[in-house]
C-alpha cells in the first residue's frame, strides 16, 4: 500500500487528544520527535495514523486501541499491487521499497538449487563435435564425436558423455569437402545414444563442396551417464570425397 507522509510538528509530551480520522484511501503516517508517551495514547484502530519517531525511525501503529511499535522487518504490511516484494533497490540505507516481483521470478526464487533453477529456465548448453580431414569411402560407416580426429569406422572410439540431464534440441553440423568433391548421393548423419538408438540429423544430396546438416527439432532425452557419436552413413558414392571435414555442436536443454 503506498504511504502517504503528513509532517505534523508535535512537543515531546503532548498527546493526540483525538483519534486522527484519515480520509478513505492510504493511511495517513505523521512524525514526531520520539516515542515518550505513545504506547499509552489512545487510538482507533484502521483509523488513526501511524506514527514514525524522527530519533530512530520507529514506526507505531494502532493494535486494539493503543499505539505499539511495528516490529523491525515488518514495518509493511500491505503492497500498492500484484507482483511486489519488499526490500531497497536504491543505493545505501533508507526505506523499505516496492520491488517488481513477476511469476516468472517467483518461478526461480522458490527453486532450492541451483539445478532446480535451470530446470526452470529451461537453460541449454553446447556440446561441440568435430572430425578431422580425412577421406569418407563408399558404403561405408564412420563415428566421431569431441576428439581432434579422423571420422573412424569402428563404434564407441569417440564417445562424448553427458553430465547433465536434458533434451538434445538442436544438431547442427557443417560438412567442408576441400578434396575430390563427392556425387551427390544421400548422405545422411545421425546421433547415436548409447550405442543403441540412431536419430537422424538430416540426410543431404548435393555434389556442392559445403554441406550443411540442421534439426532444430531433433529432441532426444538424455540422461546424464549417458553418451553419444556422431554416425556418418556413406552412400555408394560414383565418386567418393576426399579431404572432408566436419564441425558442428548438440544444443541440450
Amino acid at each position: 500500500m503506498a504511504v502517504t507522509s503528513v509532517v505534523v510538528p508535535l512537543a515531546e509530551t503532548e498527546t493526540l487528544a483525538r483519534p486522527v480520522q484519515a480520509a478513505p484511501g492510504p493511511k495517513a503516517v505523521i512524525h514526531r520527535s520520539n516515542s515518550t508517551g505513545l504506547t499509552s495514547q489512545d487510538c482507533i484502530e484502521g483509523v488513526s495514523p501511524d506514527i514514525i519517531t524522527d530519533d530512530n525511525a520507529t514506526l507505531f501503529t494502532c493494535v486494539a486501541g493503543y499505539y505499539a511499535e511495528v516490529p523491525t522487518g515488518h514495518k509493511q504490511d500491505s503492497v500498492s499491487a500484484t507482483d511486489k516484494v519488499l526490500g531497497r533497490s536504491s543505493s545505501g540505507a533508507g526505506a523499505i521499497e516496492e520491488i517488481d516481483c513477476t511469476a516468472a521470478g517467483r518461478a526461480i526464487l522458490d527453486d532450492a538449487t541451483a539445478a532446480a533453477q535451470r530446470t526452470t529456465l529451461g537453460a541449454a548448453y553446447t556440446i561441440p563435435v568435430q572430425a578431422l580431414t580425412g577421406g569418407m569411402s563408399a558404403n561405408t560407416t564412420y563415428y566421431f564425436g569431441m576428439l581432434p580426429l579422423t571420422a573412424v569406422a569402428a563404434v564407441d572410439g569417440n564417445k562424448v558423455y553427458i553430465r547433465r540431464a536434458g533434451v538434445i534440441r538442436v544438431a547442427e553440423l557443417y560438412v567442408l569437402n576441400s578434396g575430390t568433391l563427392a556425387s551427390n548421393e544421400a548422405w545422411s548423419i545421425y546421433v547415436r545414444l548409447n550405442n543403441t538408438t540412431d536419430t537422424l540429423i538430416a540426410t543431404v544430396s548435393t555434389s556442392a563442396k559445403e554441406r550443411i546438416f540442421s534439426n532444430a527439432a531433433i529432441d532426444i532425452a538424455v540422461a546424464s551417464g549417458d553418451y553419444f557419436e556422431i554416425k556418418v552413413v556413406c552412400p555408394a558414392w560414383a565418386t567418393a570425397p576426399t579431404a572432408v571435414r566436419i564441425g558442428g555442436y548438440l544444443l541440450v536443454e
